[in-house]
């Protein structure tokens, strides 16, 4: 990784979208879940298909937008969810503690 390897203490907005190798301990990790991205809805009585897109200030892709699902289009008519045609990607969050060996003195 090189100029990448940093410790939890020295990680800025520089390294965003950046491979990082960072030297410390992870104390918390959650499940790898599913995140929205993109959801593709269909409505029956007009035959039309729709799509959102759902951006929020984990993503670097834009402003966050509104996390409201559709459930009903303009007119009111009934929407469909697509999953096959959604796109999720993976998220995972982790809380990485330093290490002792490398923490300042009096921390």
């Amino acid at each position: 990784f090189g100029v990448n390897k940093v410790t939890p203490r020295c990680l800025g907005s520089s390294h965003l979208g950046k491979l990082v190798e960072i030297r410390g301990i992870v104390t918390r990790c959650t499940l790898v879940r599913p995140k929205m991205i993109k959801s593709v809805h269909y409505c029956e009585a007009t035959g039309i298909t729709s799509s959102r897109e759902y951006r929020d200030v984990t993503s670097n892709r834009g402003l966050p937008t509104p996390t409201t699902y559709p459930s009903r289009d303009i007119d009111g008519n009934l929407l469909t969810t697509q999953f096959g045609l959604c796109t999720f990607i993976d998220q995972q969050i982790l809380t990485v503690q330093e290490l002792p060996e490398t923490a300042p003195p009096g921390q």
